[in-house]
């Protein structure tokens, strides 16, 4: 699902043309409008306009999308409302399917009476304390919209690093241009590889001051503003789900596993069923069973060892635990390379200050190079003149990376 990133969250009064007004509304009805001195415009600029409420699709009722745009990549947009459909008990598998009585918990999009193993109920969610960003480490520990939770604790993803409380990318972002507070303004107003410029290169793209990669930027994916949605990923610049999974109401989903859409979108396993290979079954046999759904645990990378561990996207899953590929190691679930990566230099623990970069695993100042474990400046040293291995005579000098006699 690709939805365009809304200027404003406001969800608004709309005309019989679909104008928007600017009033927020939520899902209750007239009786909750909110707070009119907020608007853009006063309750008079109404006139004889329509109200449109959300429908359970996060539209007015009509189709027309009211501005809810969804983050993570587990929730979906339910009335004005982005929801975790596998484990809201308000909304368990699809809108408005409410878990009560003697199944009041919602586990893996299905009502349960307990959670599937390795997970907890958390006022009637069922999740896994080790990567749920509502959830984290404890119920209720709950991380910032721009953090993820990986091994019990919130970490910013991939690229990304904190910056006044909340998750920056310093090659983009025009507020944090290169390092957290350097902003981008003047003549050159724009973010361009972590450097402030007049103007973006290599085919990237101006969206919001910040130079963009719309082949495969998830919050501008193909243009400026369209942000994919439901677990989706920018491909080549279109929103699609990964291998392997389906798009069913908005949300990527494995209709192998699915109760809710079991071999295909829309097709619902009855009451003490079970989805095991995309067929609608009594038991998961040799598999283990996660909400209602079969996984196996040993290589599912959305069900890693327990129910709901996620792998990274970079990870795969070898004998129930999430792996990074060779040569790059985990830190807080994310895999990096620590021989290059300036916000895990040599450790996971060890970040390069603002000026330098990592090279071999040690934070030098640019443009200094690491021979054996100094930093060089391989333009003058003349040990290390042009490249670590080349040292100048006892008659010649080192210039601008040349022995000069």
């Amino acid at each position: 699902m690709r939805r365009m990133r809304p200027r404003q969250a406001l969800v608004c009064f709309r005309g019989a043309g679909g104008t928007e007004i600017g009033v927020r509304l939520s899902s209750a009805g007239a009786t909750a409008l909110l707070s009119f001195a907020a608007c853009a415009l006063p309750l008079a600029a109404c006139g004889s306009a329509t109200l449109a409420f959300p429908g359970a699709d996060g539209t007015d009722g009509g189709g027309a999308n009211l501005g809810v745009t969804c983050i993570r990549p587990d929730e979906s947009v339910c009335r004005d409302a982005c929801v975790p459909l596998a484990s809201s008990p308000e909304s368990c598998g699809s809108c408005d399917v409410r878990c009560s009585g003697a199944t009041p918990l919602c586990d893996e999009g299905t009502c349960a009476a307990s959670c599937s193993a390795g997970l907890v109920a958390c006022s009637g969610a069922c999740a896994n304390l080790s990567n749920d960003p509502r959830n984290c480490g404890a119920c209720g520990t709950r991380c910032a919209d721009s953090q993820q939770c990986s091994d019990d604790s919130c970490a910013c993803p991939a690229g990304r690093v904190v910056c006044g409380g909340s998750c920056a990318d310093l090659a983009g972002d025009p507020k944090n241009c290169g390092s957290c507070g350097v902003s981008c303004t003047g003549a050159t107003p724009v973010c361009n590889g972590g450097t402030c410029a007049a103007g973006c290169s290599g085919g990237l793209v101006n969206c919001d001051g910040g130079c963009t990669d719309l082949g495969s930027s998830g919050v501008d994916c193909g243009q400026c503003g369209v942000v994919c949605q439901g677990g989706e990923a920018c491909v080549s610049g279109t929103c699609s789900c990964a291998s392997g999974l389906s798009a069913c109401a908005g949300l990527c989903v494995d209709t192998q596993t699915s109760a809710t859409n079991c071999g295909a979108c829309g097709i619902q396993c009855a009451a003490g069923k079970v989805c095991l290979n995309g067929t609608c079954s009594t038991s998961c046999g040799n598999q283990s069973r996660c909400g209602g759904g079969c996984v196996d645990l040993t290589t599912d990378t959305r069900n890693c060892g327990a129910c709901a561990k996620t792998c990274s996207p970079a990870m795969s899953c070898v004998d129930g635990a999430c792996a990074c590929p060779s040569g790059l190691t985990s830190c807080q679930g994310i895999c990096t390379n620590l021989a290059s990566d300036p916000h895990h230099c040599g450790t996971c623990e060890v970040a390069c200050a603002a000026g330098q970069a990592c090279d071999q695993g040690i934070c030098c100042n640019q443009p200094l190079t690491v021979c054996g474990s100094t930093c060089i400046d391989t333009r003058t040293d003349p040990q290390h003149c042009g490249s670590c291995v080349i040292t100048c005579t006892a008659s010649q000098t080192c210039k601008a990376g040349h022995c000069i006699p």
